[in-house]
């Protein structure tokens, strides 16, 4: 093969290297090669967090570059963003001002408000004193009318049921409230016209009652549940239940009573006591005084049938004893 005298080398071979430098065969070939492998490099670096220029984040706005630290990878950030999507896809959205109609009819479903106020169901507290049950006519239809109200506000159940609740824990205390005032009242009522009468309270306690009973129809009775205002059902119940300045009511004030005693005295005609041994009239007044506790404590109970039945048998066993007697206080005081 001819060489070139001056280099030494193949003409040839210089023709054929010559003409793979001129079509760029080997620097292409070259540059295809470290294309492919940067990008191999760049998709690791990705999974990773960085590229073969550096952090992922740099290739970011800068404004969304803050949100992007949380992340590690692009991987983390796409597979959070899922997960928001996801998270959004079952939120409830509350319709606002312009709101279709069935919007808003699907927001009241998703949240559970039934088609009519009928679908609520509500139930009352248990251990609810009897005098706040909502049981007669009237209670009922209050009740219905705040369950429409709630149904056109559009209150889901739960926060219906929450109201109701709250409504009759705060009417039973109200409620507990009044009894134990009225019942401290009457104690203390008692405890001055026993102060006063001495041992003839009984006595003039039956004088009184035999004036209530015979203007009222035989309704209430001061000893029991007109001392009280509770449990009446007449007329002269609301008179006897009239609630005074100091809280306390009509039936249950020292000054009423004693009046009571004295107008009842005008009823009295005879004496059917005389002739009645000492331990006759003991034993009948350790009677009355057992009846006495026992309509109170029905009273409190809401017995109104065991407050009738025993109100009953004491005024009879009163009535035999001191009715038509004269009403006298402390040491023969007649009044």
């Amino acid at each position: 093969m001819e060489q070139d005298t001056l280099t030494g080398t193949d003409p040839a071979a210089v023709h054929a290297a010559e003409t793979a430098s001129d079509s760029g065969g080997p620097r292409q070939a070259a540059a295809a090669g470290g294309d492919a492998a940067g990008a191999r490099a760049d998709a690791a670096g990705a999974a990773a967090g960085t590229t073969a220029n550096g952090d992922w984040r740099s290739a970011l706005p800068e404004d969304l570059r803050p949100h992007a630290d949380k992340f590690a990878s692009p991987t983390d950030a796409v597979k959070a963003h899922r997960e928001a999507q996801r998270q959004i896809s079952r939120m409830i959205s509350v319709p606002g001002d312009g709101a279709s109609p069935e919007e808003i009819a699907k927001y009241r479903k998703a949240i559970g408000i039934p088609e009519s106020p009928d679908g609520y169901r509500i139930t009352i507290p248990d251990g609810l004193p009897d005098a706040i049950r909502p049981d007669d006519d009237a209670s009922k239809a209050m009740q219905a009318d705040f369950v429409g109200a709630m149904h056109a506000a559009g209150a889901p159940p739960a926060a219906v049921q929450a109201a109701v609740d709250w409504y009759y824990r705060t009417t039973a205390g109200v409620f507990e409230a009044d009894v134990t005032a009225a019942r401290d009242y009457r104690s203390a009522t008692e405890e001055s016209l026993r102060k006063e009468w001495g041992g003839d309270y009984d006595a003039n306690m039956a004088v009184a009652d035999r004036f209530v009973k015979a203007y009222s129809d035989g309704g209430p009775s001061l000893g029991g549940p007109s001392l009280g205002g509770r449990g009446l059902t007449d007329d002269s119940a609301d008179l006897l239940a009239l609630e005074l300045k100091d809280g306390g009511v009509l039936g249950s004030h020292p000054a009423f009573v004693k009046l009571a005693a004295r107008a009842g005295r005008a009823l009295v005609e005879h004496r059917p006591d005389i002739g009645r041994s000492s331990e006759e009239i003991v034993d009948g007044e350790q009677r009355i005084d057992a009846l006495t506790k026992q309509i109170a404590d029905a009273h409190e109970k809401g017995d109104a049938d065991s407050v009738k039945r025993l109100s009953a048998e004491r005024d009879a066993l009163a009535g035999k004893l001191y009715a038509n007697g004269p009403l006298v206080g402390r040491d023969s005081r007649t009044l």
